[in-house]
C-alpha cells in the first residue's frame, strides 16, 4: 500500500514537472517570435566569448612561437610577424622600447611570412638562429638595417649567428615549416591575415592589438590590463 501510494506521488510529480518544463518551452518560443533579435544578440555574445578564448589560447600555446625577451615575465605578448614586412620594421624600435621598459611582459614571436618565399627563409631561419640561442640576434639584425634583405644580406646574417643559410631548395624539408603553418591558421582563426598583430595578455585576460603601435601605446593597454 505505501509503496503504491510511492509511486503515485512521484509520477504526480514527474507529471507537474513535465507540464511546467512545457509551459516553460512555450513561454520561450513565444519570447522570441516577438524579440527575434535576442537570438542575433545571444549568437554575438557567444561568438565574442569564443574570440577572447582563443586570444587568451594563442598567449598560452606557444610551442610554434619563439621566446625572444623576457622569457620569465608574468605577462605575454605575441607578435605575428613577416620579416619582410615594412610596417612591422616600422613598428620594431617602438616594441623594443615597451619590451625594454617592462620586463615583466614577456615576448613571443610568431612569424607568419605572407609576402613570399623570400619571407618564408627568413621565418625559417629565426628558428634556426633560436635553437642555437641567437634568435634574438637575428631578429635584431634582420630589424636594424645594416642588412640588405636580398640573397647575400641573408647569408651575411646567418654567418653572423652561426647558422647555415636556407635556399629555396630546402624550404620544403624544414623542420620549423609546420610551426609556421600552425602560426598562419592560428592567426586565421583570430580573423587576422595581416601583420602585424599583437596580442597582449595579462591576468587571464587578453587584448588583440591590429598593426605597429607605440611604446606609450602598448603601455596604455598594458596598465588597461593590469590595474
Amino acid at each position: 500500500m505505501r509503496l503504491t501510494l510511492f509511486i503515485m506521488l512521484l509520477l504526480s510529480s514527474v507529471s507537474v514537472f513535465a507540464a511546467q518544463a512545457s509551459n516553460s518551452d512555450a513561454a520561450i518560443r513565444a519570447f522570441l517570435r516577438k524579440h527575434p533579435e535576442a537570438i542575433a544578440e545571444a549568437l554575438e555574445k557567444h561568438k565574442a566569448n569564443q574570440y577572447k578564448k582563443k586570444l587568451q589560447q594563442s598567449t598560452v600555446d606557444v610551442d610554434a612561437g619563439l621566446v625572444l625577451k623576457n622569457p620569465t615575465g608574468k605577462y605575454t605578448l605575441v607578435s605575428y610577424v613577416d620579416y619582410r614586412c615594412s610596417a612591422c620594421h616600422r613598428g620594431n624600435p617602438e616594441l623594443m622600447s615597451f619590451l625594454n621598459k617592462h620586463p615583466e611582459v614577456k615576448w613571443v614571436a610568431k612569424p607568419m611570412p605572407v609576402l613570399g618565399e623570400d619571407s618564408v627563409i627568413l621565418a625559417l631561419m629565426m628558428y634556426d638562429a633560436q635553437r642555437v640561442g641567437k634568435g634574438y640576434a637575428l631578429h635584431q639584425a634582420i630589424f636594424s638595417g645594416e642588412y640588405t634583405l636580398d640573397e647575400t644580406g641573408v647569408n651575411k646574417m646567418a654567418k653572423k649567428v652561426g647558422i647555415r643559410p636556407i635556399t629555396t631548395d630546402n624550404i620544403a624539408k624544414h623542420r620549423s615549416l609546420r610551426s609556421l603553418q600552425k602560426n598562419y591558421e592560428e592567426s586565421v582563426g583570430l580573423e587576422n591575415q595581416s601583420v602585424p598583430f599583437y596580442i597582449l595578455s595579462a591576468n587571464g585576460v587578453a587584448k588583440d592589438i591590429r598593426g605597429a603601435y607605440t611604446a606609450s601605446g602598448l603601455e596604455k593597454i598594458l596598465y588597461g590590463l593590469t590595474k
